[in-house]
């Protein structure tokens, strides 16, 4: 996207593809869905698929046409076939051929390689004549719909945990309410209860990110100070790891692969663990909790006064009750925008477009399910688990609800908040979120933290990668003692260099190693 950004408009859009792929494996899904989700609808018009190593094929598509046909069908939201006018195919041989040719090594099979060139290149001026003849894809279109993707992507796992952290702060209310109702509490220990305690999240970076193994013989359970089980993970596999492109608390993610705590033996398993790679995930930050006093001058005040008990108590519950209207209706404002961003993304995006945040939601509701499940299996009190599951649920469900209805009324709106953001609309939506009265400094406060740290770990791996980039090899992963970190959570796949996405003959990847 840095590379379009110079451009005003995308005359062809080439994706390339090995004729000899018999199947779409759950890694080549991965990539295309991830291609196809950075693009704005209106460039399917320019697409194009090009088969490589079609000599096998008869210079034709061959095993991987009908895999690609059946995969467009099922996760696009848009008109994008394949057919003669979009497909072209190529093959290398000749340049093979040329290689060993100046290189004084003798072989066979000129004629083919002949062939191989006349071939290409035919198909290569008739992509150029096809591409010449369409109309150009406005690049801010897609520059556009990609700056709410990034807004979405660096706000999604803030605005997840500011929805817990508000729902942490109503349970405070909740019981600071029942204290107060509770006509044993006078004088002075009415008077020591009226001030309010707040929970609070901030992201602590970690000294070294790190890759760590979810499989259950490298994780323990244990209950904290709250009563809640946690996880802890005993395998810390690759202590300093800054590979870039992973997603953090994403178990299995395809990147990971590139992790050199990996063996190069087929199956990738780890070096110091043994397990397999799709049961380890990557993390660089701690979100830790805290629980803060909360000075309150109208409390002080009538303190001063020596208010009576009945006013203080009164007074209190009342301001308890009017913190919770307020808390609640944040929490509405957060969930109305998550579903208002991911609405806005499946209008625009030209594959159906996979919802994140349903996805977290899944993600942490399995995990609560295990450690009760575990708790139960040991004897072990899960109630807090119990109620920290059951809010996942009612907010995944609300979040999935409020999408649905946006999308169902975003042509028709019955009010603003269910109209289709525009970009101008996205940016004032994230100031909003940013202005909340009380969490809008949180939201802000993970969000800022989380993404800083993002940056400061992929600059750092490429400092470290340009000084080494000569001698750069693959070692190996010295055995570690184990070792306890606190809970992380994630889920993922394997990538592969099966595909590629170019603007135009512009191949971009990077199969760089960790």
């Amino acid at each position: 996207m840095n590379t379009l950004k110079r451009y005003e408009e995308l005359h062809g859009i080439l994706i390339l593809v090995k004729t000899n792929e018999a199947r779409l494996t759950p890694t080549i899904h991965f990539c295309f869905e991830e291609l196809l989700s950075h693009l704005h609808r209106s460039a399917v018009a320019n697409v194009v698929f090009g088969f490589t190593h079609t000599l096998i094929s008869n210079y034709a598509p061959g095993d991987a046409l009908g895999p690609l046909q059946r995969f467009l069908k099922g996760n696009t939201t848009v008109d994008l076939t394949v057919s003669r006018v979009n497909t072209y195919s190529f093959d290398a041989k000749s340049f093979h051929y040329l290689a060993a040719y100046f290189h004084a090594v003798k072989g066979q099979g000129e004629r083919s390689s002949r062939e191989s060139w006349d071939r290409s290149r035919a198909e290569t001026l008739r992509l150029l004549s096809y591409i010449d003849n369409l109309k150009p894809h406005e690049i801010r279109q897609t520059l556009t719909m990609e700056g709410a993707r990034e807004a979405l992507g660096h706000l999604m796992i803030p605005m997840f945990e500011v929805s817990q952290e508000i729902r942490k702060n109503l349970s405070l209310l909740e019981e600071k309410r029942a204290e107060l109702n509770d006509m044993r509490l006078t004088g002075d220990e009415l008077r020591k209860r009226l001030h309010l305690e707040r929970i609070k999240v901030v992201p602590t970076k970690l000294d070294k990110p790190r890759t760590v193994c979810k499989n259950k013989h490298c994780c323990e359970f244990k209950s904290n100070s709250s009563g809640e089980v946690v996880t802890f993970y005993r395998s810390i596999c690759h202590e300093d790891c800054r590979l870039p492109g992973v997603t953090e608390e994403y178990v299995g993610h395809p990147e990971l692969i590139k992790c050199k705590a990996f063996k190069e033996t087929k199956d990738k398993s780890c070096r110091s663990c043994k397990h397999s790679w799709q049961e380890h995930m990557h993390f660089f930050y701690e979100l830790t909790e805290s629980k803060v006093r909360v000075k309150d001058k109208d409390v002080e005040r009538r303190l001063q006064d020596n208010a009576s008990d009945m006013a203080l108590r009164q007074e209190g519950i009342e301001r308890v009750q009017q913190l919770e209207r307020e808390y609640r209706s944040e929490q509405k404002q957060l969930r109305k925008a998550t579903a208002q961003f991911v609405a806005y993304l499946r209008e625009h995006s030209a594959n159906a477009f996979n919802d994140a945040t349903e996805k977290y939601y899944d993600q942490f509701i399995k995990i609560e399910t295990g450690k009760i499940q575990y708790g139960k299996n040991n004897k072990i009190n899960v109630d807090v688990n119990k109620i920290k599951l059951k809010g996942l649920t009612d907010d995944r469900d609300r979040h999935l609800e409020l999408v649905k209805t946006i999308q169902e009324n975003m042509h028709t709106p019955r009010d603003h908040t269910e109209a289709l953001l525009t970009q101008d609309g996205v940016e004032q939506l994230i100031r909003d979120l940013y202005n909340l009265k009380h969490f809008g400094k949180s939201l802000r406060g993970l969000r800022d933290g989380i993404t800083h740290y993002k940056d400061y770990d992929k600059q750092s791996y490429h400092r470290r990668r340009s000084r080494s980039r000569s001698t750069e090899t693959r070692e190996d992963v010295s055995d570690r003692s184990k070792m306890s970190v606190r809970n992380r959570d994630g889920t993922g796949e394997l990538f592969e260099d099966s595909i590629n996405f170019c603007p135009i003959f512009r191949s971009i990847g990077d199969n760089t190693v960790s």
